[in-house]
């Protein structure tokens, strides 16, 4: 509708500028007119001389005119363009990273061995509308170990608990108990349906990754 009324406005600046240069064109005409004395030694121009020549020159103003305006028309057409395109980007952008933000985990939970923490267990829910695939979870330790889990191929939305697990631990050194005290953090990588890559640590803010740029550990910024 927007566009529609510039255009309009445009249209009818261009009729206005091509109109007024015809009437100053036709003002001059008459002035000059019945102004100007040809030489002695030449005709007095006829009316239809001057009604010709001064309707090229009109001509010309009126064309230069339009052309101005049809000009202004294109360049608002293309900004407007480019204004819609920029803001379906972030439109989409806005619309991956709310879907990205309801891909969460709970229940991050440690089995007890003999000399250590044996397994590793959690939860990881899709409160979106699509799914997400390639799910990849590593878990941080304080200490700085970095769990790796299973890939996880899809994850359906609907808020359904996809279990992410290693039940045999085989770390050496062992996993002391103590590192089960509740600082343990899930990083998520996973990818969406536009085959966008995002990362999540802990319960922050999902970041995009780049499109090269696969699941990579040891990174929590």
């Amino acid at each position: 509708m927007e566009a529609r009324s510039l255009n309009r406005y445009a249209a009818a600046a261009a009729i206005v500028l091509s109109s007024a240069a015809v009437m100053i064109s036709l003002v001059a005409m008459v002035a000059v007119t019945a102004t100007y004395t040809a030489p002695s030694d030449r005709e007095q121009p006829k009316i239809t001389d001057w009604m010709q020549a001064w309707g090229s020159i009109a001509a010309v103003f009126a064309g230069l005119l339009a052309a101005a305006a049809a000009g202004a028309v294109l360049r608002q057409e293309r900004k407007r363009n480019e204004e819609a395109r920029l803001q379906r980007i972030e439109d989409r952008q806005e619309a991956g990273l709310a879907e990205a933000s309801a891909v969460i985990y709970s229940r991050l939970l440690f089995d007890r061995g003999g000399r250590g923490l044996s397994g590793v267990q959690l939860d990881v829910q899709n409160f979106g509308q699509r799914a997400v695939i390639d799910l990849d979870v590593v878990i941080m330790l304080r200490d700085g170990r970095e769990l790796v889990l299973d890939r996880v191929p899809v994850v359906p939305p609907g808020g359904v608990s996809v279990k992410v697990e290693d039940r045999r631990l085989a770390e050496d050194p062992p996993i002391p108990f103590a590192l089960e005290d509740g600082t343990a953090k899930a990083l998520l990588h996973f990818a969406d349906l536009e085959g966008t890559r995002w990362k999540r640590y802990g319960k922050g803010k999902p970041f995009r990754l780049p499109r090269t740029m696969g699941a990579t550990t040891g990174s929590t910024t």
